[in-house]
């Protein structure tokens, strides 16, 4: 079982593929996900971010999230949780939906505040870009 877990900064999980734009300790993959991760495509079970996706904008996160989507095998899953505003995991969902078969998502209220995450599976092809619905 392979599993990714991007954009990990200094929080390494054991038995994962710990991917990060900056090199550190634990760190396996340093890489930009805009210029594409160095992975074989249809290659992980697991794709996971925490923390990672509020650092786009807006009109990155469909390529990024498409990025995501080559490197997992059909049935493939990839989850995200971040400590977000309402207005912002609504623009996540809204560029996960075309790219992944089904997207859930559920908010979690902690003493730190708001939790968001957000799951879909890999089952066919991600849209292109031409043909991705904007909303």
């Amino acid at each position: 079982m392979s599993r990714l877990n991007w954009g990990c900064g200094s929080h390494v999980a054991e038995g994962w593929i710990n991917s990060d734009i900056k090199d550190g300790p634990g760190i396996d993959l340093v890489a930009d996900i805009r210029k594409g991760l160095p992975l074989a495509g249809e290659s992980l079970d697991y794709a996971v971010t925490i923390h990672a996706l509020p650092e786009f904008a807006y009109p990155e996160l469909r390529s990024v999230l498409r990025e995501l989507r080559r490197t997992l095998k059909p049935g493939g899953v990839s989850g995200s949780r971040c400590p977000i505003s309402a207005a912002a995991s609504t623009h996540i969902c809204r560029a996960t939906r075309p790219i992944f078969k089904s997207t859930r998502r559920s908010w979690r209220v902690t003493a730190a505040g708001s939790s968001f995450t957000c799951s879909g599976t890999a089952t066919r092809a991600p849209s292109s870009p031409s043909t991705s619905p904007e909303s």
